[in-house]
C-alpha cells in the first residue's frame, strides 16, 4: 500500500447509531450486514432474517437456538441480498482493491491509498463493512490521534465482541489488505468453485457499503 501522510486538518469522525450485534458461530458476515441495514432504519432485518434469506425459511430455529451450520456467504453474495431485504429501498456497493485503483487513477491525490477510500465514505457518514482474513466487521469511524504508533485508530463494531473497539490504524489496515490463506466460504470444494465463479472477488481491501437507492 502506498504510504501517505493523512490530512491532519481532518481529525476524524465517529458515526452515531450503528448497532453492535453479537454474532452466532460463523455469522460474522451475516451479522455485519444486519448492522449496516439496521443503521439505515430497517430494524426488522435481523441476522436471523439474513440467514434465512440465504439458507431458506426454517433453517434457523429461534426457540432451541439451532441453525444449519452453513458458513456465511461471500461479501458479493451478501451485497446481492440488500435490495430484497429492504424492498428496494437500499442498495449495496462492493468495493475492492480494483475499485481503489480505478479511483486513484481519476484522483490520485484524494484516493492515494485504500484507506483514503474508506475514510472518504466514513466522513460521508457511511459505515463500512470490511473483510480481514477469516472475519467481517463494521468500521464506524476513525481518529488520527492515538494508536500505538500515534498514526491513529479506527472505531470498529466487531460482532465477536459486546462493546465497540478501537483498532490501531496501521495494524488494522495491514490485516484488511491481507489475502486469505483458506477461502472463507468453504462448505465443499464444489460449492467453493460455484461461489467463486458466481462472485469473483479480490479479497484485498474488500469493503461493502449500504446506501439509500437513488430513485429516478
Amino acid at each position: 500500500m502506498v504510504e501517505q501522510e493523512p490530512q491532519r486538518s481532518i481529525k476524524g469522525v465517529q458515526i452515531e447509531g450503528v448497532p453492535l450485534l453479537k454474532q452466532k458461530k460463523l455469522w460474522c458476515g451475516i451479522t455485519s450486514l444486519a448492522m449496516l441495514i439496521q443503521h439505515r432504519g430497517f430494524q426488522d432485518v435481523s441476522p436471523e432474517k439474513v440467514f434465512e434469506t440465504i439458507n431458506g425459511e426454517g433453517s434457523y430455529n429461534s426457540v432451541r437456538e439451532q441453525y444449519d451450520p452453513k458458513l456465511s456467504p461471500t461479501m458479493g453474495h451478501l451485497a446481492d441480498l440488500v435490495e430484497g431485504l429492504t424492498d428496494g429501498n437500499l442498495t449495496a456497493s462492493l468495493i475492492t482493491q480494483r475499485t481503489h485503483q480505478a479511483l486513484a487513477q481519476k484522483n490520485p491525490e484524494k484516493f492515494a491509498t485504500p484507506a483514503d477510500v474508506m475514510q472518504y465514505f466514513l466522513l460521508a457518514q457511511t459505515p463500512c463493512m470490511v473483510r480481514t482474513p477469516g472475519h467481517f466487521s463494521v468500521v464506524t469511524g476513525f481518529d488520527f490521534a492515538g494508536g500505538l504508533d500515534r498514526k491513529g485508530v479506527y472505531f470498529v463494531n466487531d460482532p465477536l465482541f459486546t462493546d465497540p473497539r478501537k483498532e490501531d490504524m496501521s495494524d488494522f489496515e495491514k490485516r484488511w489488505g491481507a489475502g486469505e490463506v483458506v477461502p472463507y466460504n468453504v462448505r465443499s470444494w464444489e460449492h467453493e468453485a460455484v461461489m467463486t465463479k458466481r462472485y469473483p472477488e479480490d479479497p484485498h481491501f474488500q469493503m461493502l457499503i449500504v446506501r439509500p437507492t437513488q430513485k429516478s
